[in-house]
Order: structure tokens, then C-alpha cells, then sequence
């Protein structure tokens, strides 16, 4: 048999690696200057955006459990009959009497009143009107 020769592999440059920082730097410095104004605007924005967001996240509004408790259910309550149990020596009195049923008299009155009196319209006036001399 013969020697075989050992297979070396092929030479691969030696390319010098920069640390990501500087490699950043680098390219930052190689910008034109409204790129660089550009990149230094959008950068604040999205600081300013993120910090607003976290104060937010931390001191905004809480949220609040709400509780479902049974609510009572309404009860009708039919108001009973007005009985007065002390009556004043005046309330048979002829005169008293009388003037309660010219009250009440007046209220049913008051109460078929029209009040907006819709006979007492303003009359339609001729606007058409001519100044000539």
C-alpha cells in the first residue's frame, strides 16, 4: 500500500473581528449627518416612548375587582288610606269646610286651564316691502 498524503484543509483568511461597539462606532461615524440626526431623533422617541409606557405600567390607573352582590328586588309599596286619628275641632266647621272645597274648586280648575292660550297668535305681516322715492 501506499503512504496516502494527509488531506489539509483549505486556508481560510484570518479576518480581524472587532468588538460590536466599535464596529457600531464605526459605522455611526461613517454616516452622512442627516442620517446620524435622523438615527439620534428616532432613538430619544423610542426611550421617551418605553419610559412613558413602564411610568404607566407602574403608576397608572389599577383595576378594580368588581364584586357582584345580589341586589334587593323592589317592593311595591301601595301608600295607605290618609286617616287622621287627632282631628282638629275645625275640621267639621261649616266655613272651613266651605273654603276647602273652593280650593279644591280652583285646582280642578287650574288644572283644565289651557295656559298657552293658542287663540292669541301674531298676525301674518306683509314683509314684501318697497321704499321708493
Amino acid at each position: 500500500m501506499e503512504p496516502t498524503n494527509p488531506i489539509t484543509p483549505p486556508a481560510t483568511p484570518v479576518i480581524p473581528v472587532q468588538p460590536p461597539i466599535d464596529n457600531l462606532k464605526t459605522k455611526f461615524n461613517a454616516m452622512p449627518k442627516t442620517t446620524k440626526i435622523l438615527v439620534i431623533v428616532m432613538a430619544a422617541l423610542f426611550l421617551i416612548i418605553l419610559l412613558l409606557s413602564i411610568l404607566v405600567a407602574m403608576f397608572g390607573k389599577k383595576q378594580t375587582i368588581v364584586i357582584a352582590t345580589p341586589s334587593p328586588s323592589p317592593v311595591s309599596v301601595t301608600p295607605g288610606p290618609n286617616v287622621i286619628l287627632n282631628a282638629s275641632r275645625y275640621a267639621t266647621d261649616s266655613g272651613v269646610l266651605k273654603i276647602e272645597s273652593d280650593l279644591n274648586d280652583i285646582q280642578k280648575q287650574l288644572e283644565t286651564t289651557d295656559v298657552k292660550q293658542t287663540d292669541l297668535n301674531l298676525p301674518n305681516l306683509d314683509y314684501n316691502i318697497n321704499f321708493n322715492q
